[in-house]
């Protein structure tokens, strides 16, 4: 049966992932039945990650990238870069504590990814929608630690809020605030 793929005598469906053939009964197809919103979105989400890692493919750099990032041995770069477009970063950390509203200090980051992030962005505001800074945070070189170094001096901590922007190689973005408070 090797190398053989496809439906035989409209009852057995051979087909094969990640090298290991496998033999099932045909699938029965409804094709009445109402889609429903979750399934639909999950349909659109599989489209668009599967759009996404063909475009990567189709980018040496990108490839290459993907292929030395595989998270298993046989995992190819198309299926790296389309793990990476389905799950986006997280924010496990937004630590503020050495944040002393005086340029020159410091806010941590830590973000982590299945694949690996990206960049990360901090901004911080003085009020709802009034940026007072924002730039981006610099790995420390272990890939989940990122620092950001304030520039501008602010007179007290009272309603200054923190957000942080961690992004992946594909583009996910994933968001996360705090809001300050104190005097100095």
């Amino acid at each position: 049966m090797k190398n053989v793929r496809g439906t035989i005598g409209k009852q057995v469906l051979v087909k094969s992932y990640l090298g290991t053939e496998y033999m099932c009964a045909k699938p029965e197809y409804n094709d009445n039945r109402s889609v429903s919103k979750l399934e639909q979105a999950s349909r659109d989400r599989f489209a668009n990650t599967t759009a996404y890692a063909k475009d990567a493919m189709k980018k040496p750099e990108l490839k290459a990238l993907y292929a030395s990032l595989r998270i298993k041995k046989n995992h190819t770069a198309y299926i790296t870069a389309k793990i990476d477009a389905s799950y986006p970063p997280e924010i496990t950390s937004l630590i503020t504590q050495g944040y002393s509203g005086k340029a020159g200090s410091m806010i941590l980051v830590q973000a982590k990814d299945v694949i690996k992030v990206n960049r990360v962005k901090v901004i911080v505001y003085k009020a709802p929608n009034e940026v007072l800074e924002e730039g981006e945070a610099v790995d420390n070189g272990d890939g989940f630690n990122w620092l950001y170094t304030a520039a501008v001096d602010v007179n007290s901590l009272n309603g200054i809020s923190v957000e942080a922007l961690a992004y992946d190689i594909a583009g996910n973005e994933t968001v996360r605030s705090e809001i300050l408070t104190g005097n100095f």
